[in-house]
């Protein structure tokens, strides 16, 4: 069992210091071990971040997955990405997005925080002849992560807008209208924080 409560001398500081679980309070070498630092003026600190692009969406549950369930999904797609933090713990972190025309000399002039809209409408029509009528709007935008134990995710929720609506007889087919969303660029922060049950 490591020692993780220090009140005193550590590395020529004194100080109180509590390490994280599994990390040796008195090891001056570990960076980010520390739960808590009564020397440190910024809490928490920066321990990796990056930027990306992710095209809209085009498989799966194209409204309402989360980041992980999307990635889990379709792993290779370009509508997700994900992240390894190499902490053994949820982090803290910072997700900052934008669209293209939020740039301005390749620089986000806007960003959003984490969120999306999301929603499906569906209504169905049999009439006593046999024909069919069916319609189903669905829109999504925006963007969704998530932080687990070792992953940092993020999807793109960008589906855009979508209307479908068909009367079926023997000689007619349904319709499809869409629009297919757009590309978000994505930055990311990740600290050695704990997470606080909210993306920021």
């Amino acid at each position: 069992m490591s020692n993780r409560v220090l009140l005193g001398n550590r590395g020529a500081q004194y100080g109180l210091y509590v390490s994280r679980p599994g990390v040796d309070v008195t090891s001056t070498s570990t960076t980010g071990g520390m739960a808590f630092d009564s020397n440190v003026v910024e809490n928490p600190r920066v321990v990796g971040y990056g930027q990306g692009v992710l095209s809209p969406r085009t498989t799966g549950d194209q409204t309402f997955d989360g980041a992980k369930a999307i990635y889990t999904a379709s792993p290779s797609a370009s509508h997700n990405v994900r992240i390894t933090h190499g902490l053994s713990y949820e982090p803290l972190i910072f997700v900052r997005w934008s669209y293209e025309g939020d740039l301005s000399s390749s620089k986000a002039a806007r960003t959003y925080n984490v969120g999306h809209v999301s929603s499906t409408y569906t209504h169905f029509y049999t009439t006593g002849f046999g024909a069919n009528w069916y319609a189903i709007n669905e829109i999504g935008m925006g963007l969704v992560a998530e932080v687990d134990s070792t992953y940092l995710y993020i999807a793109s929720m960008e589906y855009g807008c979508t209307g479908k609506s068909s009367y079926l007889t023997f000689n007619q087919t349904a319709q499809h209208q869409k629009f297919a969303g757009i590309d978000i660029y994505y930055a990311y922060v990740i600290t050695d924080s704990t997470h606080k049950g909210v993306m920021l």
